[in-house]
């Protein structure tokens, strides 16, 4: 059964879409109570002694190396520019699948930024790529596009492709941070008022893990329960939840025949 033949028949969907009540989120941030906030100054003097170690600018931890969203090509063209070191099978470099405890260090210590480019450009689709290796460690994390994720992470706490012109005119950005510590120091500042939550099954797995499907038994235990609909029709909203493949690349050829 396809979603365009039955567009009238769904009221909900489970995934990544957060405009819906049963949405199954990789994590999600949240804003601090006054009594949870850490300590000012002990979280600038850790923020400001993993700063002082760091040598190297971007890494990237990837194992599909053709994407819809063609963030091999951004990567690519980074590369032109500024140094990005490729773990993975897509690269010449290796590191513990997934993010152990030796991966999770090295982005603390060593790199200024992650590279936490998603295969699709979607609404509302980060995955452990922001969660795990990019909001969970002390390194600046670098997403595609700006509007599709800024309302479900803090404020200051990534650096979008997508406001920039050119790769060259990004990068340059990127090296300026890394020449200005204080400025780089921005990005990392957001951990004083908000908190990242990954979900994916490491702390509790039955809690985290299940968390989509407890939103929806939730739901069909609320008594009156609540009416729910999803803009109709429904395969146009799920269908446009992303971008065209080659629309982020486009602009940036389009600015450099320009330019």
């Amino acid at each position: 059964m396809s979603i365009n033949s039955k567009s009238d028949f769904f009221n909900m969907s489970f995934g990544f879409r957060m405009d819906t009540p049963g949405a199954s989120p990789y994590g999600f941030a949240a804003l601090l109570a006054s009594e949870s906030k850490p300590n000012k100054n002990k979280l600038n003097e850790q923020i400001n002694e993993l700063i002082a170690k760091k040598r190297k600018d971007v890494a990237w931890f990837v194992s599909h190396c053709s994407t819809h969203s063609k963030r091999e090509w951004i990567a690519k063209e980074m590369q032109k520019y500024i140094n990005v070191d490729i773990y993975g099978s897509c690269g010449t470099l290796q590191c513990s699948k997934g993010v152990g405890l030796k991966c999770v260090q090295m982005l603390n210590t060593d790199y200024w930024f992650y590279f936490a480019a998603e295969n699709s450009i979607c609404k509302d689709y980060l995955t452990e790529k922001i969660w795990d290796q990019g909001l969970s460690t002390f390194s600046v994390p670098i997403v595609l596009k700006r509007s599709l994720v800024q309302h479900l992470l803090p404020p200051f706490s990534f650096i979008a492709v997508d406001d920039y012109k050119s790769i060259q005119e990004f990068t340059h950005h990127l090296k300026t941070l890394i020449n200005t510590p204080q400025e780089y120091m921005k990005y990392l500042l957001w951990r004083y008022d908000y908190v990242s939550i990954k979900l994916n099954g490491d702390t509790d797995p039955r809690a985290e893990k299940l968390f989509g499907v407890c939103q929806i038994c939730k739901l069909t235990q609320m008594h009156p329960r609540p009416i729910i609909t999803l803009p109709a029709p429904v395969n146009e909203w799920w269908d446009n939840s992303c971008d065209k493949s080659d629309l982020l690349i486009e602009k940036f050829k389009k600015n450099d025949e320009e330019n």
